[in-house]
């Protein structure tokens, strides 16, 4: 009798464990991150807790953070925003203290019911739904789609998933860090990639991840190529081996502050086959050939090679280019210059090609021209695939016109652009300032 009591009472204890357990699963919140759609073509994952702790914009932030804490925004948490499959722009953050944001939202104006669990409200074509601890916002145009209440209720309701882009995000670090399909980038630039990796198929299984950081005086935008592709793998690491690591040495020639400098380091056969792939070069080559053996000049490139372009002839844009050659019997010839039919001037010299649009640039290309600004370069020690250097005084002044306001503060100060590329197509984006990033940042966030 004794035993049967035991049992009874174990039974009992299982029991209420379980329920317990239920009562505690079932009110359990999942993360306000999981609410991000599993489907988006795009996600931005703004930092404010490692934001305000850049020096750059610290003491900007202090203040906008606190007002945001006021109306019940979660400051301590990051922000996302991101692009639904079907276009829409969306924003999400944690809302930490629901009736104080609630009661901003109704002093606004805005009609606030509840429906479905959730509170909801509109304003100028966007859709605001809030849910115990998380808003979502998403427009424009949201509040005229019949079905964008149901999808965003999924959304809200939405458990953690380990196939999210929000994941990979939470795992990379920097203040401002993001995610887009390859699919999202402007139809010329999807295509362009597409022929220099040789792609007939889609790119859509493929994901730009970029990561923004900022200094004093610049800011970089680095970015990583995310496929599990086997084809555009094989593509990469053929490409890989068309453009390898450049040796540096070129940093000697041409201009010696030149207002655009680039250089990759190739085997002319490889390069040429790249250059095919793009119809309108392909063109230009045929062309080209009726006036001189371009093919052959291509083919004989065995090195790094290099683009200037001399900032003291801005009107026309003179151009040079340089490449390390492999000893050909139509290149063995000493240097003279031929202005043909191309308007080109081109010659060899100690092992080098030169071509130039510029007689005078043609004539003193040979000349050692030690540079202060590529003489800290040391690609030797790196992976460099593609660099790229470019004084921007000259092109902001032109394309400022033509800048949205809000980033036409930023676009008038750009002094200098440099872009390197590495394995895996892995880049990094550095732009330089004529001043404190701080002083052109701080009149945009008092507006």
């Amino acid at each position: 009798m004794k035993n049967k009591y035991i049992l009874f009472a174990i039974l009992i204890l299982i029991v209420v464990v379980g329920i317990i357990i239920g009562v505690v699963m079932m009110h359990a919140q999942t993360p306000y991150s999981a609410s991000v759609p599993r489907d988006a073509q795009a996600v931005v994952l703004l930092d404010m807790p490692a934001l305000s702790k850049e020096p750059v914009v610290h003491n900007l932030l202090a203040e906008k953070m606190q007002s945001w804490e006021e109306l019940g925004i979660g400051v301590d948490k990051p922000f996302y925003g991101f692009v639904t499959s079907d276009g829409y722009f969306g924003a999400l953050c944690e809302i930490p203290d629901l009736d104080r944001f609630v009661d901003v939202v109704s002093s606004k104006g805005l009609v606030v019911e509840k429906q479905r669990g959730l509170r909801w409200t509109q304003y100028d074509g966007w859709q605001l739904c809030i849910g115990s601890d998380r808003c979502m916002i998403i427009g424009p145009g949201a509040t005229t789609d019949p079905d964008m209440r149901n999808r965003m209720v999924e959304w809200m309701r939405q458990k953690e998933s380990s196939q999210s882009m929000t994941d990979s995000l939470l795992l990379s670090e920097g203040a401002l860090r993001g995610i887009l399909s390859i699919d999202l980038l402007p139809s010329y630039s999807t295509k362009l990639i597409a022929q220099a990796l040789d792609m007939t198929s889609p790119l859509s299984e493929a994901k730009l991840q970029m990561n923004l950081s900022l200094q004093d005086n610049s800011l970089t935008l680095s970015t990583k190529l995310r496929t599990e592709n086997a084809h555009l793998l094989e593509s990469i690491s053929s490409l890989e081996d068309t453009f390898q690591p450049i040796q540096g040495n070129l940093l000697c020639q041409g201009p010696k502050e030149p207002m655009l400098w680039a250089c990759f380091h190739t085997q002319g056969e490889k390069l040429l086959n790249v250059l095919r792939r793009y119809p309108s070069i392909r063109t230009a080559l045929i062309a080209l050939n009726f006036c001189a053996d371009v093919d052959q000049m291509i083919h004989s490139i065995d090195g790094d090679v290099s683009l200037a372009i001399d900032p003291q002839k801005e009107e026309r844009y003179p151009a040079l280019i340089t490449a390390e050659v492999k000893q050909t019997d139509v290149l063995k010839v000493p240097l003279q210059w031929h202005d043909d039919d191309m308007g080109l001037y081109f010659g060899v010299c100690n092992g080098k090609f030169y071509a130039s649009t510029d007689e005078t640039m043609a004539m003193q290309a040979t000349i050692q021209n030690p540079s202060e600004l590529l003489s800290n370069l040391h690609f030797q020690d790196e992976s460099t695939r593609l660099y790229v250097t470019l004084d921007a005084h000259l092109f902001s002044q032109q394309v400022l016109p033509f800048c949205p306001a809000f980033i036409a503060p930023l676009v008038q100060h750009i002094s200098r652009v440099e872009l390197c590329v590495g394995d895996s197509l892995d880049s990094s984006l550095n732009i330089s300032f004529d001043t404190s990033l701080s002083e052109i940042i701080s009149p945009l966030l008092t507006k």
